[in-house]
Parts: C-alpha cells; sequence; structure tokens
C-alpha cells in the first residue's frame, strides 16, 4: 500500500507439492481512503471498502510461513483449514467454485452458470427485463421499437439481448399481434441459436467434463410414448410453422430431441421472493440429479444459477450431488408419480424408502374425545405433523399476508414452524423464506422480539443456500436485522431515560 510514505506488508511463502493450490486471503485495513496496491501474484479486487482493502490471491505451489505487519496496517489470514476455496472460471460462461478433489464445506458455491436459452413467462412480460429478468416497474421499461414484445431496462439490456433478439424480432413483427407460447418461443430460440453456432457451445465441469446442448438428455423413446406430450409437440410445429417458417425448422427427429431436453431439463427461474419470472435451459446445471433431500439447492439472482452445498461432503463428485426438482412437501407417491409423470423416472432416494414419515404425514391425534367431537374440534384433531395441516397452515399463512391480517399470518406462521421443517428438513431453504417473512412481519406489527429471533434463525439457512450476495440476504434480511437491533435499542434507551426521570421526579418529590 502507499500514501505519501511507504507502508509494506510482506508474506513469507514456501514451496509445496506439486499439485497442491493455496488460496490466500489477506485483509488489509488502511487508516486512509486514498490507497494503491501492487502485487507481483495475479489477484482480484472485490467491491472496496474505504478502510478496507480485501485481496485475494491464488498462488500455485506455496504455503503460508508468517506475515511481517507493519504500522497503519492490520494484516490477517485464517489457518489453511479454514481457507475457503478460490473460484475456477471456466469456458462457456460457467465457473466451478470448488476443485474435484477439495472438501466441501456447507455453504459453498458448487456452479454459477448462465442459461443457454431462456424467456420471461409470457403472462410476466412487461414486469421483468427480458434480458437481465431483474424485476422492475412497468413504467421504467422500454419496448423493443421493431415487435413491441421484448421489454428491457435501457439499451445496454437490448444490446445483450439482440444476438438471439435479432432472429426473433422480425418473425414477431410479422406475426404481429399474435404471440408464441413460451414452449415455442423458447424452441425457436434453441433452434436459431444451434444454427449459428450454438452447438459448440460448452460449460465445462471440470478438465475431463463438460456439458455440450447435444449431452442433454432428451428422453426420445419415453417422449414418443407419451400421448399428452406428442399432442403438445404437434401443436407447437404448427405455431413454428407459422412463427419463424418451414425453412428454419430442423427434421422431425431433431424437432423432437430439442423439445426433449426443454421438457427434461429445463429450470424455472425464480426472483429474490421464490416467484417464478421465467424458463431457462443450462447446460452445466443438467449435471444436477434429484433427490426428495437434495445436498444442493439452485437459487437465481436475474438470469445467473447459483448452486450451493446444503451440507458437508468430504470432495466434490458430481454424480452425487442432488437437487429436488419438485416441491418435495409431498407424499411419497405423490413425488413419485409426478417425477415420474414429468421426468420419466422412478425416484429410489432415501426419503423414499422411510415408511415412518410418510406415517407421521398422515396421522391424526388418536384421542377417543376428539374422535367423538369430530369436525367441532377440527382444529385439534389432525397431528402436528400431518401433511395435509401442514399444507393448510402454509395456505391460510400465505392468505393472510395476501389480505395484510398480519396477527392471524403470525399465528398460523408460529403453528407451522414444526411441519415445515419436518417435510422440507431442518436447513431447508424454504424454511430460512418462512422465517424471514414471519420476522418482517413481525417487526412491521412492533413485535421487535419475535422479529429479531426470527430473522437470526433465517440467517444461518439462506447464507448457506443464497449466499452473502444474494438480494435476499444482503439487501432484505440483513437490512431487517439492523432495522430490528436498531429498534430494540431505541426502546431500550427510551425505557432508561423514562426510568431515570421517574427516578428524578421521586428524589424531587422525597425531597
Amino acid at each position: 500500500g502507499r500514501k505519501r510514505r511507504m507502508s509494506v506488508v510482506a508474506v513469507k511463502f514456501r514451496s509445496s507439492s506439486r499439485c497442491a493450490l493455496t488460496f490466500l486471503r489477506l485483509v488489509v485495513g488502511i487508516s486512509s481512503s486514498s490507497w494503491s496496491l501492487s502485487s507481483s501474484h495475479p489477484c482480484s479486487f472485490p467491491n472496496l471498502f474505504p478502510h478496507c482493502l480485501e485481496v485475494e490471491h491464488y498462488i500455485p505451489n506455496v504455503v503460508v510461513l508468517d506475515v511481517l505487519q507493519c504500522p497503519g496496517f492490520r494484516v490477517s489470514f485464517p489457518p489453511l483449514a479454514l481457507i475457503p476455496p478460490p473460484k475456477y472460471h471456466l469456458k462457456g460462461g460457467a465457473y466451478c467454485g470448488v476443485l474435484e478433489q477439495q472438501k466441501v464445506a456447507k455453504g459453498n458455491v458448487l456452479l454459477t452458470s448462465k442459461p443457454f436459452v431462456y424467456l420471461v413467462n409470457g403472462s410476466l412480460k412487461g414486469l421483468y427485463c427480458d434480458y437481465c429478468l431483474k424485476k422492475k416497474r412497468i413504467c421504467t421499461l422500454q419496448r423493443c421499437s421493431g415487435c413491441k414484445a421484448e421489454c428491457y431496462c435501457d439499451r445496454d439490456c437490448q444490446r445483450g439481448a439482440w444476438d438471439i433478439h435479432r432472429y426473433e424480432c422480425k418473425n414477431l413483427q410479422r406475426i404481429h399481434p399474435l404471440i408464441p407460447p413460451d414452449t415455442a418461443k423458447l424452441m425457436a430460440k434453441v433452434i436459431f441459436k444451434l444454427k449459428n453456432g450454438g452447438d459448440q457451445i460448452e460449460e465445462k465441469l471440470s478438465e475431463r467434463k463438460s456439458r455440450k446442448f447435444k449431452d442433454l438428455m432428451n428422453h426420445y423413446t419415453d417422449l414418443k410414448d407419451d400421448k399428452n406430450r406428442q399432442e403438445h409437440l404437434t401443436s407447437l410445429i404448427v405455431v413454428l410453422r407459422k412463427y419463424i417458417g418451414s425453412n428454419n425448422l430442423p427434421n422431425e427427429v431433431d424437432l423432437q430431441g430439442i423439445f426433449g431436453r426443454i421438457c427434461v431439463n429445463s429450470f424455472s427461474i425464480t426472483d429474490q421472493d421464490m416467484n417464478t419470472a421465467g424458463t431457462g435451459v443450462y447446460l452445466a446445471a443438467s449435471v444436477f440429479d434429484h433427490s426428495c433431500q437434495p445436498n444442493s439447492y439452485v437459487t437465481f439472482d436475474g438470469k445467473r444459477l447459483m448452486c450451493r452445498a446444503l451440507v458437508d461432503m468430504p470432495s466434490l463428485d458430481w454424480s452425487k450431488l442432488r437437487i429436488s426438482y419438485i416441491d418435495v412437501m409431498n407424499t411419497t407417491m405423490d413425488r413419485r408419480n409426478e417425477l415420474h409423470r414429468r421426468y420419466y423416472f422412478w425416484c429410489d432416494c432415501r426419503a423414499c424408502h422411510n415408511p415412518e414419515r410418510d406415517k407421521l404425514m398422515s396421522s391424526i391425534n388418536c384421542d377417543l374425545d376428539l374422535s367423538q367431537r369430530g369436525l367441532e374440534m377440527q382444529g385439534d384433531l389432525f397431528y402436528k405433523l400431518n401433511l395435509l395441516r401442514v399444507k393448510f397452515l402454509d395456505a391460510a399463512f400465505e392468505a393472510a399476508i395476501c389480505v395484510e391480517n398480519w396477527d392471524t399470518a403470525i399465528k398460523y406462521g408460529m403453528q407451522n414452524i414444526e411441519g415445515v421443517k419436518f417435510c422440507y428438513g431442518e436447513d431447508h431453504p424454504n424454511i430460512g423464506l418462512m422465517l424471514l417473512k414471519l420476522g418482517k412481519i413481525c417487526l412491521h406489527v412492533y413485535r421487535t422480539q419475535e422479529a429479531l429471533q426470527y430473522l437470526k434463525q433465517a440467517e444461518p439457512v439462506l447464507r448457506v443456500s443464497h449466499g452473502t450476495s444474494h438480494p435476499t440476504y444482503k439487501e432484505e434480511l440483513m437490512a431487517l436485522l439492523q432495522q430490528a437491533h436498531e429498534e430494540l435499542m431505541f426502546m431500550s434507551q427510551k425505557k432508561k431515560k423514562r426510568i431515570n426521570d421517574i427516578s428524578v421526579i421521586c428524589r424531587t418529590t422525597c425531597g
């Protein structure tokens, strides 16, 4: 670092084994906001604060011996066991946060990826930018001057979308005012992308493992036997002929393959409130298989997909990573049937071989008096972990929020915490989001102590599932936590002042 006089921070290193890779983070507190830094090692600079500079060094074949500190600086780094792994940027817009031979800690980023193709759901047009998928006020989005169908934040987003939209725009103008259904538009995007070099785009998971569009499973045979989906594909081909023209359509086998890959591999892209904003196909992320008890979780920041580990793992093994394709708050039979209907496989995970779990999710309290009173005591009839009760309370919780009946929402939410934890698992992100909602409502109705309690419970869950840079964590949860702390501090000071005032009055009166 340098400011008028030279100050130096020296770090000594020693060579390690040839295959080792050490990650070093130096946190340098600088007494002035004016600084400069030079280094002989490659480094990246994250968001810099005036008095705290974080420098990330990726230094091969070295271990740290010691740090020589100088006046005006504070240098610290964790022991090697606690050093987080670096982000390894890879070809094709994806990067993996952990090397295959490294241990995986809960909350580590496993994969970040940009979509191969994507779109905003038709019913939400005008609410989200068609390029970055950020939610905007309707009046702030600008429509494409050609087709009038796509909406963008500004010219930068419009330029970013032009690579694919240039092929859509003229076709949308030609069929105006007709608008193709979402699946037809997504298929058209894939066709245009593949015709213009998209078949060579790949996302690497490691040096030996990568994914191209052709590597995605299409379940060709299963789709051919699925009457409903064949009827859907037939209607889509009619739409596509009118939309992009017969000369742009590939042959029937390729169309079947494109349709199958979209059906089986597409992700629902959600906003920070977990509302579905669009649909996308991600090459690298298609490697994840399903489990009803997943060890990984996918979140979205705009169109960017990020997958984090929900549990500690001895090493990164892509074949053992599991996410959940569906809402797992359901019985085993319902989950397995839905997975077979949509994805053509029968789930064989541990949760699907746990009959005791299903028994608890369909139990009622065995009390003779309750049975005799029947519907009169319906509220206490179902066991607290009964699936119907959990779903009913969850729906009532959301309904109370919609009509802004805050006290009722808090009541139903508090009653359902244990049931939701049982259905999803203790550390599932949906638990964190529910606790976040409860904390936000409690803070709104001045139940600050309860709000702080729920927000503190939500913090470790969302830190693992979403990460500290995700808007849900950084802009919502942390802001609410700060507000709750400040309100409690204000109330404490106010109470203390009132006690002091009473003491003064008493002394004056007694005197």
